[in-house]
């Protein structure tokens, strides 16, 4: 399975991988200007480390556009967190590469996207090893005949990422 020093037991995969194990994390939020009836509470939105720069301006009451070369990727989620209410963000790209580190082009491109309750992995999502399904149904085996770029591969996985089992 994955390294020992990469597990995020009990979710499957972990660390450099697109199954929930190396995308799904824990953060906390400490400031004075939280009510103390949010002391203790869960949220349960899908949030991005992208979210953190809109969210911090927008708690001081800043703009976040007009701020750099790019529009910015997160989303101002300050106002969701106070009521505990559903997250403004609709949808999530995980990752994208078609090329590696060196600009070299991949054999396949490599790309997961939450859209709730969904997540579609495209192409290699991390290391698997058969005992690390340990009670998860296989996916059906992969057409190795489809040729590159087809499309064929697309929705190797399509996970109900609500209904899935609690280890991933």
């Amino acid at each position: 399975g994955d390294y020992v020093g990469s597990r995020n037991f009990p979710l499957r995969g972990g660390k450099y991988t697109f199954w929930q194990g190396g995308v799904l994390g824990l953060a906390f939020i400490h400031s004075p200007l939280l009510p103390a009836s949010m002391a203790g509470t869960h949220y349960e939105g899908l949030v991005s480390a992208a979210d953190w720069y809109p969210t911090i301006a927008g708690m001081y009451g800043l703009a976040t556009d007009n701020t750099g070369p790019l529009p910015v990727d997160g989303v101002d989620i300050w106002a969701s967190l106070l009521a505990n209410t559903t997250t403004p963000r609709d949808g999530l790209v995980v990752n994208v590469a078609s090329t590696d580190k060196n600009g070299k082009p991949l054999e396949q491109r490599l790309g997961a996207v939450i859209k709730p309750p969904y997540k579609l992995l495209q192409g290699y999502p991390g290391w698997m090893n058969k005992r690390d399904w340990d009670g998860w149904v296989q996916p059906p085996p992969l057409d190795d005949a489809a040729p590159r770029g087809s499309g064929a591969r697309w929705c190797e996985y399509l996970v109900d990422w609500c209904d899935a089992p609690p280890s991933g």
